[in-house]
């Protein structure tokens, strides 16, 4: 097909991060990437250290994907400024995890996944009790662990 003959496409029907693999950041509208580890991708800003799990990733990485799904409770009294989903761009909503206290995480009412601002994907797993073959979130809590350290190293300088 030559460029002459090609079909006019609206820019409406262009397709957007939410339809294929890349997604932007819904705290700093940077590119996340993703970092795959047997079967779980994870998408992580390299900007704010924010992480996104699609629906059911966080089960996988704790161990349990055949238990009952993680629950959270909705929390309207946060006050934070809601962030969009960056599959359907809708607001999530804040809600509290059954793990760590004082932690409120944005989910997709939707249900496309969790967004984790930076540290509290780590606090999770590091709160949670995890088996010794949870290889997934032992080798992410160990480069979260080695983001932090050169992060503190680097702040200090």
């Amino acid at each position: 097909m030559t460029p002459a003959s090609s079909p006019h496409i609206p820019l409406e029907n262009i397709p957007n991060s939410s339809d294929n693999n890349f997604m932007d950041c819904p705290r700093c509208k940077k590119p996340l990437i993703i970092l795959e580890f047997e079967k779980v991708e994870v998408d992580y800003c390299s900007i704010c250290r924010g992480v996104w799990l699609d629906s059911g990733e966080l089960e996988l990485l704790l161990g349990s994907p055949n238990d009952s799904p993680i629950e959270f409770k909705s929390d309207k009294s946060s006050g934070e400024r809601p962030l969009k989903c960056p599959r359907c761009r809708k607001r999530m909503e804040k809600v509290s995890s059954e793990f760590e206290s004082g932690i409120l995480l944005d989910r997709c009412k939707n249900e496309h996944g969790l967004w984790f601002d930076r540290g509290e994907l780590e606090a999770i797993l590091s709160g949670k009790k995890i088996g010794p073959d949870n290889r997934i979130s032992e080798h992410l809590k160990g480069i979260f662990l080695k983001q932090t350290k050169s992060l503190d190293i680097g702040e200090s300088k």
